[in-house]
């Protein structure tokens, strides 16, 4: 037996993307835009069940036009014969909220399954040959009562698992593990990672943030006796990308403008840091620079890491300073006896004076 499964969670379906600014508008239509392409892929590839790992809303309170959308995609897959799992999230799950509107939950499709937040027990869908298990982590994880027969067992868990990022919501990794499931579907993190060979997050469908790593993807599942092959499948518009810029290879504010101009992309979400040494010809204002350059991104921010390159002139008047001149000269002796470079003994004047004088750049 072989069972398909995709796998999504962390749709945010009515966020305000705020730091977007005038294109926040434009971003919640994206997100939608993602959300549907899933839907679309899943009725493509024949999938047998539908996974929503938690926070396919952004609030417990949707408005009306989000919770028209999610009846809407979750009938074509109901249409389809595909079978959704729908687990609520720390961010849309409250006491009177969306999950417990009775005209909302009426209008769902026979095929959607809402998904207990504390499904320690499991519940069993023969139809597809499966039981699952489901949690959503708001304080502490509870085990699950796995059963053993002739199902496979599989968990949907929204919570983060303990492998050093750093969560308030952490699983022991090992603890999972020793539950011996078939398969574990993740979601609270917004970006895909493979946990263990048969535990992955998909992330979000789309970017949520600005500085946001491995979004953009849906997982495509296939469980079969011999095991588990797991496919991203990318449905976002957007990507998110860091750039690191030396400032010290451009000598003019044209030229630097000119290189991020042809790095741009209107799909683009850009983090630059601009690093190196400038000399002080080269005014920077951030503000004005990314003012000029947001006709060629989707979005940008601009981080200025960069330090002053000091003449020999100026070097000197500082070597006045008792703790700048004790530097310069502990650095000219090394220089000297050979045991740095002529280049490390620059970098290391041009850095350590800054960083002296108070021009750690933040």
């Amino acid at each position: 037996m072989s069972l398909r499964i995709i796998q999504t969670s962390d749709i945010h379906l009515g966020a305000l993307f705020l730091f977007l600014k005038d294109k926040s508008t434009l971003h919640g239509k994206k997100v939608i835009s993602a959300f549907k392409r899933s839907i679309d892929y899943a009725i493509k590839s024949k999938a047998d069940v539908f996974f929503i790992v938690g926070d396919l809303f952004h609030t417990p309170f949707p408005d009306k036009y989000v919770q028209q959308i999610v009846i809407d995609e979750l009938t074509r897959l109901s249409e389809s014969g595909i079978k959704t799992l729908l687990l609520p999230g720390n961010h849309d799950h409250v006491e009177g909220g969306i999950f417990d509107d009775i005209k909302f939950l009426a209008r769902l499709p026979d095929e959607v399954m809402l998904l207990d937040i504390k499904g320690i027990e499991g519940v069993k869908i023969e139809e597809l040959g499966i039981r699952v298990y489901s949690q959503t982590v708001f304080e502490n994880i509870l085990d699950f009562d796995i059963l053993q027969d002739n199902l496979i067992n599989i968990a949907l868990i929204h919570a983060s698992v303990d492998i050093g990022k750093g969560s308030e919501r952490k699983i022991s990794l090992e603890r999972m593990k020793s539950w011996d499931l078939k398969y574990i579907a993740l979601g609270d993190w917004h970006g895909f990672l493979e946990v263990d060979k048969n535990i992955y997050y998909s992330g979000s469908p789309e970017i949520l943030s600005s500085d946001q790593d491995g979004a953009g993807f849906i997982l495509d599942v296939l469980i079969e006796e011999k095991g588990v092959l797991v496919k991203k499948i990318k449905v976002s518009e957007i990507a998110s990308v860091k750039l690191e810029i030396d400032i010290s290879k451009f000598s003019s504010l044209d030229l630097l403008l000119s290189h991020l101009k042809e790095k741009g992309n209107d799909n683009t979400i850009a983090n630059i840091e601009l690093k190196g040494l400038r000399s002080l010809d080269l005014l920077l204002d951030i503000e004005r620079v990314e003012n000029y350059l947001e006709d060629f991104y989707y979005h940008l921010n601009i981080k200025d890491m960069t330090l002053f390159k000091l003449s020999d002139a100026e070097l000197d008047d500082l070597s006045n300073d008792m703790l700048i001149g004790s530097y310069v000269e502990f650095l000219k002796t090394k220089k000297e006896s050979g045991e740095i470079s002529d280049a490390v003994y620059e970098q290391a004047i041009q850095v350590g004076v800054n960083l002296l004088k108070g021009n750690n750049a933040n």
